[in-house]
């Protein structure tokens, strides 16, 4: 469970740098809104393809998303 919350952390970490909100997140990767904040929160877990697709839409890499988890 601390790793999902590590991640959590650090895409809205890397969502709010990229002055991007939860919606617009969402919608670069393909995903709703609701599950964006499910994965913020630790509530849900995201697929590596998906983590690749956020780290991309958010300009970091797939190491900086998961680093600390």
């Amino acid at each position: 469970m601390a790793g999902l919350k590590r991640i959590g952390l650090n895409v809205k970490e890397y969502r709010t740098r990229a002055n991007m909100t939860q919606a617009e997140l969402a919608n670069m990767v393909g995903v709703s809104k609701e599950y964006i904040s499910f994965v913020e929160n630790a509530k849900k877990s995201a697929s590596n393809e998906l983590l690749m697709r956020i780290a991309k839409a958010t300009g970091v890499t797939l190491s900086d998303l998961v680093k600390g988890a």
